[in-house]
């Protein structure tokens, strides 16, 4: 894994909660709140769903989507296309007791199925430890000068994934 992919991965690990969206009816873009199950060291993202959800729809219809991150003052995007999954193993690899909350029937619930993000592109920001000092110190500067901050090339990245 090259260096630049290995902390895209390691920034974006550090989030617990990703914004969903799809495509939905008429093109309008929907999105919601979601857990990530599992993020793999190519960028690729595992999300557990309701089968008879709109998500479901949308993604069988438009697999285009995008995921985006936050948190720590850390910010991802991930844009790919996503399948709906169904395998009985890989639900049971990724299954977490807190998933009970809308799955009753554990990881037999016949409404579980997973949303695979076959990821395409990346792009991140980075405002947490150092370079939370680094922005703070660009925007007083920015400020007093009245120009726009310069960009950080470590603060921000994009990467094919």
């Amino acid at each position: 894994m090259n260096e630049s992919l290995q902390d895209f991965i390691e920034l974006c690990k550090k989030i617990d909660f990703a914004m969903l969206v799809t495509t939905g009816t008429g093109g309008r873009l929907t999105s919601r709140p979601m857990i990530i199950a599992q993020l793999e060291n190519n960028g690729d993202l595992w999300f557990a769903t309701n089968s008879e959800s709109l998500k479901v729809d949308d993604i069988l219809h438009n697999s285009s989507v995008c995921v985006t991150l936050a948190g720590n003052g850390n910010y991802a995007s991930i844009s790919g296309h996503a399948t709906i999954e169904e395998d009985p193993a890989k639900i049971k690899e990724l299954w977490s007791e807190p998933w009970r909350v809308w799955f009753p029937g554990g990881v037999e619930d016949p409404s579980l199925t997973l949303v695979h993000v076959h990821s395409e592109f990346g792009e991140y920001w980075c405002n947490s430890g150092t370079n939370a000092v680094r922005y703070v110190f660009r925007a007083a500067q920015a400020y007093l000068t009245g120009q726009r901050p310069v960009a950080d090339a470590s603060s921000h990245g994009r990467l094919d994934l």
